[in-house]
């Protein structure tokens, strides 16, 4: 099965990035004031809002080469659309750099230099994911990963940097090397490029309704932030951003799995198999819960100033079932069925009452922790609206009792279990539950990895002995 190929592709770079990931998210804040710490991670936050800026194009050109092959393609069509975008973004830079300068905020300015190498880069991922184009992508990700760390223990044990802007300016940098890297490995160097003024506006209309169906997705994930660190202290928005990271590094696996699935899922007609995904997407979504005692030992025993966080952390990991199979399938068919607009509609709908309720819960308990459980909600109330309107993916009794026999584990496990011995616990009992509610999905998959592994080895004693 390829799509066992890809996705044991993209997991290998993705499990190199979560390490970096965890490295840098657990040393960073251990040997930063908590300030610093703070101001940083408000850098990273208003940097996710940059994605709007490109209007939809992006999104646009997501959909027109979704599921097609990188060798079928209009390339000179391709290298015009790029080059319309690199000019577009580098006109929205100079405007927000000059507010920045006038303004004269680092911060902007920082910002103002962030958007092209992040809308660029998303731009030629977009076209890698869309296509297929995984050993490409795999680079990509080996390359910010190592390019994160080293800049970050450069910062930390060498330069011994312990303000901000020294790890705002070199996210920057990264994000430039990341840029220019995608510049040389996208292969339109031989191209003509076309400039279709009706094409692009095409593309425009196509994704203008994703771009604000994903920035009220990031911004519906990003929210929470935002009401911390409006109505509480300096020091509850670092404990709530630290918990946010630790989500952030399993949430690289989810993001990989979505992007890995796309081009299979757009050409996958067959309900059973649909229904096989879902099966193994929501048991992912278990076992990504569980992480959370892994880092609860790491605080425990080395961060200590970041213990108010794990009540946080908990409480979103619980929400990994349901965030999963949002994110991996339903995002998915959102886009390949072209329901843009039901998408839109979704994401504000539950945008607007996460915001509500988080707003009546800071006025009511005073306490930033209640506005992960908000969050969490919010997670199962997308899973229980998109299972409605893709009824072909069925939701069975079956998958509704094991998320709430899941949710209970994880709840005492948490709560009432030794350190140590809960992670023990959870994925012994889990193990179980996962025997019992789908043993036949189980089964189908340690098969299918197991013939990826067989067909892999022989491919290489093959290759030895040709060698």
């Amino acid at each position: 099965m390829h799509i066992i190929r890809d996705l044991s592709k993209v997991f290998s770079a993705n499990v190199v990035n979560i390490l970096v990931g965890i490295v840098t998210g657990f040393l960073v804040p251990a040997f930063l004031p908590i300030n610093a710490y703070a101001d940083i991670k408000t850098f990273t936050l208003y940097v996710s809002y940059l994605g709007i800026l490109h209007l939809g194009f992006i999104d646009g050109v997501f959909i027109k080469y979704g599921g097609e092959r990188f060798n079928r393609i209009d390339r000179d069509s391709l290298a015009g659309e790029k080059n319309f975008l690199l000019i577009f973004q580098l006109a929205v830079t100079l405007l927000i750099l000059a507010a920045g300068l006038y303004m004269k905020s680092l911060v902007i300015i920082a910002l103002a230099l962030s958007v092209v190498p992040v809308n660029m880069t998303t731009f030629y991922r977009n076209v890698f994911q869309s296509m297929g184009e995984f050993s490409i992508y795999t680079r990509i990700m080996y390359a910010t990963s190592l390019a994160t760390l080293f800049v970050q223990l450069f910062l930390l044990f060498i330069i011994h940097a312990e303000t901000s802007a020294p790890y705002v300016y070199g996210l920057v940098l990264i994000n430039y090397f990341i840029f220019f890297a995608l510049e040389i490995l996208l292969p339109l160097k031989k191209t003509r490029p076309i400039w279709n003024a009706a094409d692009f506006r095409k593309l425009f209309r196509a994704g203008i309704f994703i771009m604000i169906g994903n920035f009220s997705t990031v911004f519906y994930y990003s929210v929470d932030r935002l009401l911390v660190k409006h109505f509480f202290t300096t020091s509850a928005f670092a404990y709530y951003s630290f918990a946010i990271s630790m989500l952030s590094a399993v949430n690289i696996l989810i993001t990989s799995l979505t992007s890995t699935l796309y081009p299979y899922l757009s050409r996958m007609a067959d309900r059973t198999r649909l229904n096989t995904i879902k099966n193994a997407v929501l048991i992912a979504g278990t076992l990504f819960s569980g992480v959370y005692f892994v880092f609860e030992i790491i605080v425990y025993y080395f961060i200590k100033k970041y213990i108010p966080s794990l009540d946080i952390i908990s409480i979103l990991f619980i929400g990994f079932p349901a965030m999963v199979v949002v994110n991996v399938l339903y995002v998915n068919l959102y886009k390949i069925e072209r329901k843009q607009k039901k998408y839109l509609a979704t994401v504000s709908a539950i945008l607007i009452l996460s915001v509500c309720l988080m707003i009546a819960t800071v006025f009511l308990f005073h306490d930033y922790r209640t506005i992960s459980v908000v969050t969490t909600l919010s997670y199962y109330a997308w899973f229980i609206i998109a299972a409605r309107t893709f009824q072909k993916i069925s939701i069975k009794m079956k998958d509704t009792v094991f998320l709430i026999v899941n949710v209970l584990l994880f709840f005492l496990c948490s709560q009432f279990v030794a350190i140590f011995l809960n992670i023990v616990l959870y994925y012994l009992t889990l193990a179980l539950l996962i025997f019992v509610f789908y043993r036949k999905d189980l089964i189908l998959l340690l098969r299918a990895f197991a013939g990826a592994a067989g067909r892999r080895l022989q491919r290489r004693s093959h290759e030895k002995r040709e060698g």
